[in-house]
């Protein structure tokens, strides 16, 4: 397919879906640091996400996918424009910092108002129709995606279903390029407006965090009542009005996406008006799960507290948002206790990077209890010592 696709973003949801889009389209992927721009022409992956790397190459030899900054000349060459650039949750404004979003917008509107605009960023519900009249695009349409980190270009080449929040003639094209560039050609697809789609985003996670939710609660509960917490879950989730997934206990939902999804959908339900008490009680039962977990940990007695690794889950190098870090935060300010941190490959802020141990071993000798997040293997060695809610040994 003769098409040219401009992708603003190298992160998880654009350098993903811009590997997958290659198998069938030519891919223009635009980032503002030099170091992942060559990292990307050079076949190597700026992100951790299994396979990503295989996808990359056969683009690269193919012609079909490249990087560099941004040019004007890349907007009037592209018949498609997809913006997957970070937005944040601002807590002291109860907001979204949709600045790298309207920056971009802002370029584009001042070459080519008709360019169709694909956003795939986390926003507010209602950016896409109050930028479209303020900037007059012809075409700017909301597709949310749904990806896992380190499950992202498997997510993509998978989709469980495709939303565009319009049924324009270029909405349905870039639906069919999205299919055609997957492993699932009949794939559901859903046409609607564009609110409807930034709501059906943001409850879609809600609703994940709150069954993380619940089962950290469940878990509370077993380890209060001295329960066997596997059984217990096993029981509730074998009735298939309940099912599996999301089921497997942790620390707390943390992460790039569930966090400010659920911050921002509680602002928007707000906002309406609505009171809706259990949506916005997903954030306070996720804050009461590690308050619950540091409380088990101050009663076990131990003086070295290690936790293992800051990624939120396996197979990720990304930190942001991680439940281990802020539970880190949390003992850290206890008395009474001494507390370190296991990290071979990730930077850490600068508040904890002292508290650091690069090496397992080490840090495993000085730890009277390693707390896990996820369980791994190279902890089995140490099992006596480890603290981990991992029941599933899922993501």
């Amino acid at each position: 397919m003769n098409k040219n696709i401009l992708v603003f973003g190298a992160g998880y949801v654009g350098f993903s879906l811009s590997v997958v889009l290659a198998r069938v389209v030519n891919v223009t992927v635009v980032d503002i640091r030099d170091e992942v721009i060559d990292m990307i022409n050079g076949g190597k992956s700026p992100i951790e996400d299994q396979g990503i790397e295989q996808h990359l190459n056969t683009a690269l030899s193919t012609q079909r996918l490249k990087s560099q900054k941004y040019s004007s000349a890349l907007v009037e060459q592209a018949d498609h424009i997809v913006l997957a650039l970070p937005t944040n949750f601002v807590e002291a404004d109860d907001s979204f910092d949709t600045s790298a979003l309207d920056d971009v917008i802002e370029k584009i509107s001042r070459i080519d108002r008709s360019k169709p605009i694909i956003i795939k960023s986390t926003i507010p519900v209602g950016y896409t129709e109050s930028v479209s009249k303020k900037y007059m695009l012809t075409e700017c349409m909301y597709s949310p995606e749904f990806l896992r980190e380190g499950r992202a270009t498997h997510d993509n080449l998978n989709p469980s279903r495709i939303i565009a929040g319009s049924c324009s003639a270029a909405a349905k094209e870039f639906v069919q390029i999205l299919c055609d560039a997957s492993h699932q050609r009949n794939t559901k697809k859903i046409f609607t407006d564009n609110t409807t789609a930034e709501v059906t985003k943001l409850a879609a996670n809600s609703y994940l965090a709150t069954r993380v939710a619940f089962f950290n609660e469940l878990d509370t509960l077993a380890l209060k009542a001295n329960l066997n917490a596997e059984e217990l879950i096993d029981g509730v989730c074998s009735d298939p009005r309940v099912g599996e997934g999301y089921n497997n206990p942790s620390f707390g939902y943390g992460g790039y996406c569930l966090p400010k999804d659920v911050k921002q959908f509680q602002s928007s339900i707000t906002n309406y008006g609505i009171k809706a008490p259990l949506i916005q009680s997903i954030d306070l039962s996720n804050q009461q799960r590690l308050d619950d977990v540091v409380s088990y940990i101050q009663s076990s007695g131990v003086k070295n507290v290690g936790i293992y690794r800051a990624q939120m889950k396996q197979g990720s190098d990304n930190a942001r948002e991680s439940v281990s870090l802020r539970l880190l935060e949390k003992l850290v300010a206890l008395p009474n206790l001494d507390v370190r941190i296991y990290e071979p490959k990730i930077q850490l802020p600068n508040n904890v990077e002292q508290l650091k141990i690069a090496d397992l071993a080490e840090f495993s000798e000085w730890s009277d209890m390693i707390l896990a997040n996820r369980d791994a293997v190279e902890l089995q060695p140490y099992k006596t010592k480890v603290l981990t809610r991992d029941i599933y040994n899922e993501n």
